[in-house]
């Protein structure tokens, strides 16, 4: 926390459109401050991630993950977990599992009557026309002028892997998950 309050912002909020992770890592301090219980902890107690067959990854491999490709990785390497602090990338990234338990996971939160991660943000700042013009409370918002189909993504990026999960506006869910960068 310490660290996000010597953050420099690039700009005056409200000015411009930026996504940043950021609003994460401030989000799980105020989950966990607001419930007295650690951010994972209020995580598992709502959306039982364990029971899911999912974890936070908190530094080297669990016994049911993949290893990483880091080929096209020009900086890091197996070790990438020594160099990040990934308990504090609990509220932004660092969770593992199948591809079918998050998909489970994020429909169940995108029909959650009480956190809508659908919901777009009421700012004349978010352009849904344009990919990545807007970013609402969980996910990208994208529609292309005249089309019908609307897309919500999230993508996940750690070193030596890459994932997304793309919604639509008719119920669909997709997962991605790939062994390499």
């Amino acid at each position: 926390v310490e660290q996000l309050a010597n953050q420099r912002l690039d700009f005056t909020p409200g000015e411009r459109y930026s996504y940043s992770n950021l609003g994460y890592c401030l989000l799980g301090e105020a989950i966990a401050n607001a419930s007295g219980l650690s951010y994972k902890q209020v995580v598992e107690d709502i959306y039982r991630i364990e029971k899911r067959g999912l974890a936070f990854v908190v530094g080297g491999y669990l016994d049911d993950e993949v290893q990483y490709d880091f080929r096209n990785s020009d900086f890091h390497g197996e070790s990438y977990h020594q160099l990040m602090d990934l308990h504090a990338l609990g509220s932004a990234a660092g969770l593992s599992g199948s591809a079918t338990a998050f998909a489970e996971l994020f429909y169940e939160m995108a029909n959650d009557n009480h956190a809508n991660i659908l919901a777009e943000p009421e700012t004349k700042l978010c352009d849904t026309s344009v990919l990545w013009g807007c970013y609402g409370f969980a996910l990208m918002h994208y529609q292309a002028n005249n089309n019908p189909l609307k897309v919500f993504v999230q993508t996940g990026i750690l070193p030596g892997v890459e994932s997304a999960v793309l919604f639509d506006n008719q119920g669909g869910v997709t997962v991605y998950a790939s062994g390499g960068w």
